[in-house]
């Protein structure tokens, strides 16, 4: 079984196939690296979302087998990388978006105060109805209720590595400089652990 990375250089569109284990390959090349500002017990730390791993480079990880994905309005998810969540999907990549119910006025009030913005409930409608266009049984999308202080990204790559990605929502400060950590399971267990229990418990909220 290969391993492909996709890039483009100069208008040209290349794919590179490595072979072997993929986390003997992670430790060549990580599509999932970025730029991180600096890394402290195998976790890294960005201070700004220019500086985070390409989602297109993690959607197009051919050994992507899936992928949570918790935010409020999702608008610039949906926004810029519509096509690359759909190729996806097209694997066989089980997707799953956690949004904030478009109808729960409470939260909606409460995170425009807390983030400046008046338009949360149009975002969240607009990315509902990009979302709810699509048509495959790999995408689950699941309102919630509940105001969040962090955004959370959770992939399985392969049968046994885990990737994690946790952006804190700073109140008042724009949503490009919002500070972002990430890590593989491996490398710290614990801030993996940790960010599952907070995914969990918006499953819990969603089922009852």
């Amino acid at each position: 079984m290969g391993f492909y990375i996709s890039y483009s250089s100069l208008g040209f569109r290349y794919k590179i196939k490595f072979r072997g284990k993929i986390a003997q390959l992670l430790r060549f090349f990580d599509p999932l690296k970025g730029e991180p500002n600096y890394i402290n017990d195998g976790i890294r730390h960005y201070r700004s979302r220019d500086r985070l791993p390409s989602m297109n480079a993690l959607l197009a990880i051919k050994e992507l087998k899936s992928l949570e994905i918790l935010a409020i309005t999702h608008y610039l998810l949906v926004l810029n990388y519509i096509d690359s969540i759909k190729d996806a999907l097209e694997r066989d990549v089980k997707i799953t978006i956690y949004i904030l119910d478009p109808n729960d006025i409470e939260s909606i009030t409460t995170q425009t105060r807390n983030y400046g913005k008046k338009n949360i409930k149009t975002q969240i409608e607009t990315s509902l109805a990009q979302l709810n266009s699509i048509n495959n049984d790999n995408l689950t999308i699941c309102p919630y209720r509940k105001v969040i202080g962090e955004g959370i990204m959770i992939a399985q790559l392969g049968d046994s590595l885990s990737w994690i990605k946790v952006e804190t929502y700073t109140i008042q400060r724009e949503a490009n400089s919002r500070t972002n950590e990430a890590c593989y399971k491996k490398d710290y267990e614990d801030f993996f652990n940790k960010g599952m229990r907070e995914l969990d418990e918006i499953k819990n909220l969603k089922s009852n």
